[in-house]
């Protein structure tokens, strides 16, 4: 009896195995064949968070220069806007941040348009639910909003 409930916990700690492992492949943004990944995308989704939470906790303290210094360089909007340009944007938007929640990052993946974004190794996905003031109407609202960043030379940017 003792040789088979041996066998039997082998047997379980196998299939515990196995299953960890076809859940971790299955993680959104995991390599998948015929596409790259950073090398260790572990460490790449830590960078992700932190620049998607720097960049939420600068639209959220209206820290406009920080939010302006997270925007891609080689975003559209950053090569026909000036700063200057910008603040007077987000100061006259009655829309504010009041909390946000990062809940996915996912679609790590490489560029493969060289020729129309040049400067951009990987682009990111990430959801964030946010919670939303208007100032003009007094309403509060949640909302869920997809966020991409990008990465340029050893930063993550927001798209």
């Amino acid at each position: 009896m003792r040789v088979r409930d041996n066998i039997q916990l082998k047997m379980t700690e196998l299939v515990c195995v196995i299953l960890a492992c076809l859940m971790t492949l299955s993680l959104p943004g995991a390599a998948s064949a015929g596409s790259a990944a950073p090398a260790d995308i572990t460490k790449e989704r830590y960078l992700i968070r932190l620049a998607a939470e720097q960049y939420l906790d600068a639209e959220k303290n209206r820290d406009f220069e920080a939010v302006y210094r997270m925007l891609a360089p080689s975003s559209a909007y950053v090569q026909t806007h000036t700063y200057e340009e910008y603040r007077a944007e987000a100061e006259a938007s009655p829309v504010r941040i009041i909390e946000y929640r990062v809940l996915t990052i996912a679609g790590i993946r490489e560029n493969h348009d060289r020729v129309k974004y040049p400067d951009i190794q990987w682009f990111a996905g990430v959801e964030v639910e946010l919670k939303l003031y208007y100032r003009d109407t007094g309403h509060h609202e949640t909302v869920n909003f997809d966020f991409t960043f990008v990465k340029v030379g050893n930063r993550w940017f927001k798209g």
